[in-house]
């Protein structure tokens, strides 16, 4: 019986371990993400959902990667968390204006209710990680 304890604990050990790994890798692997590619999975992503055009497409990549630059800058630059918020914010703002004149109405229209849907999403994401204590 004792025997038996033993391989059982050794086996939650080596489960645990190997789960603490992945998750290590994956935040690693979260932070590699450069401004280039963090542009190009989302100007790939707007070319499906939007129907973008070649040319559109390169417009919107320069858009993208212009403003992944500039909030990478903001994420790691000096402030408190809300003034890197705050020029976060203003850069959407700026950036969904210089998309308006790439997109037509109806892309724009759709891009724009994406973007209400992911705020939305992102809310209801960290109102259930409050109320489940920060889990």
């Amino acid at each position: 019986m004792k025997f038996s304890n033993i391989i059982r604990k050794a086996a939650f050990a080596a489960a645990f371990l190997i789960g603490i790994s992945f998750a290590v890798s994956a935040q690693s692997d979260s932070t590699k993400h450069s401004p280039e590619k963090r542009a190009k999975a989302m100007t790939d992503k707007m070319k499906t959902d939007l129907t973008l055009s070649d040319d559109q497409y390169k417009q919107v990549y320069d858009i993208n990667l212009k403003y992944a630059q500039k909030n990478q800058e903001a994420a790691g630059g000096e402030g408190t968390r809300m003034q890197k918020a705050k020029a976060l914010k203003s850069g959407n703002a700026s950036k969904n204006e210089e998309l308006k004149a790439v997109l037509n109405n109806e892309q724009f229209e759709k891009y724009t209710e994406a973007q209400k849907e992911k705020k939305a999403n992102a809310r209801e994401a960290l109102k259930k990680r409050r109320d489940n204590g920060g889990k």
